[in-house]
């Protein structure tokens, strides 16, 4: 269960840098204030507009200006001479500058791109099948059917086309593909697009899975996953192992019918390519907000308003799409997270055994 609780609380960080990819490769989140605003790329909402300056809030929280120009690049799908005038408050955009000194207190970030992220859930995945009404989208956890209209935007690079116009967008979307759909999930097994952002990644995104392992060998095992199908995981020395009270661990410490966590990137049909292995924790997860960090010491908050403390050890596991390096130092007040930990006597607080980053919705 926590694998696929991970999967979801993932994949919509994961979309997000994705979207971000039009305009520069992913960075690092910095804990500082001003750090946080990255210099190459960053997803905000726009708080205010005030002419050509922004108030934007980070997913993390942080309260930042952005200043554009004339030399700032706008992209808006379906807009063909976007600007800032485009922009609303509310909206959410990726946004990549230079952060240079500050402004009431917040750093200023000196826009040199500028994206609106289009609005509606996201749905990650490559081009399987491809029909008049729509595609078949092959994820890890499973196909899902994209459904279609005559005026669904195809965004590849910085051409945006429409479903069935002239020249067609849908003849600018071929099997095998990555592909993210913006849109409505219908169902488990179907989803209505609005828009495609087609991104052709020099390498596939690094993305988290769970399941049983059911066989071992010299290099790989065979793992059962949550969805119920089986996936190859190929090891290397570059595989990093997360299992807790043992040290140097490694794939001889692994054992059959063993719950893991495992994040790569597809080797091909049915197979994963491992950066991280780590063991899948045996109790449930909460979802809640981190309200504060004290050195290891957090203050979470459920959806349901309970507050409780947590405490961040040598053995916690960190989980972060696309950062096999996580650590505490990358969460933050303000985010959402899965918890997962043992309760600490009889007092309110517990030792968290995983952390799992959340993306905002």
């Amino acid at each position: 269960m926590f694998g696929r609780r991970i999967v979801l609380a993932v994949f919509l960080g994961l979309v997000a840098m994705v979207v971000l990819g039009h305009f520069a490769p992913a960075g690092a989140a910095a804990s500082s204030a001003t750090a946080d605003i990255h210099p190459r790329k960053r997803v905000a909402e726009v708080v205010a507009i005030h002419g050509a300056k922004l108030d934007i809030r980070t997913r993390q929280g942080v309260e930042a200006k952005a200043v554009t120009s004339s030399q700032t690049v706008f992209r808006i799908i379906g807009d063909a001479d976007p600007s800032v005038g485009d922009l609303a408050v509310g909206d959410r955009i990726a946004i990549r500058g230079e952060v240079s000194g500050q402004d009431g207190g917040s750093p200023v970030v000196h826009a040199s791109h500028i994206g609106l992220v289009p609005e509606g859930e996201r749905m990650l995945g490559r081009v399987s099948a491809i029909n008049d009404d729509g595609l078949e989208i092959t994820r890890l956890v499973g196909p899902i059917i994209v459904n279609v209209a005559s005026d669904t935007w195809v965004a590849l690079g910085g051409r945006d086309l429409q479903w069935a116009g002239n020249p067609p967008g849908r003849d600018a979307i071929s099997e095998g593909m990555l592909v993210v759909a913006f849109g409505e999930v219908l169902d488990e097994t179907s989803f209505a697009a609005h828009t495609f952002v087609v991104r052709p990644f020099p390498h596939a995104p690094l993305r988290p899975i769970g399941g049983t392992i059911d066989s071992l060998d010299d290099a790989s095992f065979s793992m059962n996953t949550a969805a119920g199908s089986t996936l190859r995981v190929q090891v290397n020395d570059q595989t990093r192992y997360r299992l807790p009270s043992v040290e140097d661990p490694g794939l001889d410490d692994l054992q059959v019918g063993a719950e893991v966590v495992v994040i790569g990137r597809p080797a091909g049909e049915e197979t994963l390519q491992a950066r991280l292995v780590a063991y899948r924790p045996e109790r449930p997860a909460t979802l809640a907000e981190i309200e504060s960090i004290n050195g290891n010491h957090l203050i979470l908050v459920t959806r349901s308003g309970q507050e409780f403390r947590a405490l961040a050890g040598p053995d916690t596991l960190f989980f972060i799409s696309g950062n096999p390096e996580a650590d505490l130092d990358d969460f933050a007040a303000g985010d959402t997270v899965l918890a997962v930990g043992e309760r600490a006597g009889a007092s309110d607080g517990f030792t968290l055994t995983h952390l799992a980053k959340r993306a905002a919705d």
